[in-house]
C-alpha cells in the first residue's frame, strides 16, 4: 500500500541511506508483500505436497521408461529427471524433450555438466492437472526420443 511505501522510505532516509539497490523503499514493500502472500496462502506447504505428487509422477514414468534411462529426484517443486542412454549421460535426448515440451508450451531447462538433466521448477501456484498434464507430455516426449 502507499502508506507503507511511505512509511519505508521515511524511515530510509532518516539513517541517510544512499546505496542505489540495496533497501529500496519499493523493493521492500515488494518483498514484504511477497512474504504475506507465501505465508497467506500456504504457499510453502502448498509446495511441499504438490512437488511430492509431482515426484511420485516421475518415478512412475521412470519405471515405464526404465531406471537406468530416468532417474528422477526433487525438494519440493525443484525437481530433476537424469537422463542416461546405454549408461552413458544422454544430453541429445535431454535437449531434444527440451526443444518439443517447450514447442508444447513447458519451459524446462537441461542442466549439470554434461547438460543430461532436465531441470522442472514449476510455480509455487501449480495443480494436480498441470502436473499430469506435464508428465503425459514428458512420457511421450521421452518415449519418442529414446525409440
Amino acid at each position: 500500500s502507499t502508506h507503507c511505501i511511505s512509511s519505508a522510505a521515511s524511515d530510509v532516509y532518516k539513517r541517510q541511506h544512499t546505496s542505489t539497490f540495496l533497501g529500496h523503499p519499493v523493493g521492500c514493500a515488494m518483498a514484504l508483500a511477497s512474504l504475506r502472500e507465501l505465508e497467506t496462502k500456504k504457499l510453502v506447504e502448498r509446495s511441499a505436497e504438490m512437488g511430492e505428487r509431482f515426484l511420485t509422477e516421475l518415478r512412475r514414468l521412470a519405471k515405464r521408461l526404465g531406471q537406468a534411462r530416468c532417474r528422477p529426484r526433487g525438494f519440493g517443486l525443484m525437481l530433476a529427471l537424469e537422463l542416461f542412454d546405454e549408461g552413458k549421460p544422454a544430453e541429445a535426448i535431454a535437449l531434444t524433450v527440451t526443444k518439443r515440451l517447450l514447442a508444447e508450451g513447458f519451459i524446462l531447462l537441461p542442466e549439470g555438466e554434461p547438460a543430461n538433466i532436465l531441470s522442472i521448477t514449476p510455480p509455487l501456484t501449480v495443480g494436480k492437472t498441470h502436473i499430469a498434464r506435464f508428465t503425459r507430455a514428458l512420457g511421450q516426449a521421452l518415449e519418442d526420443a529414446y525409440a
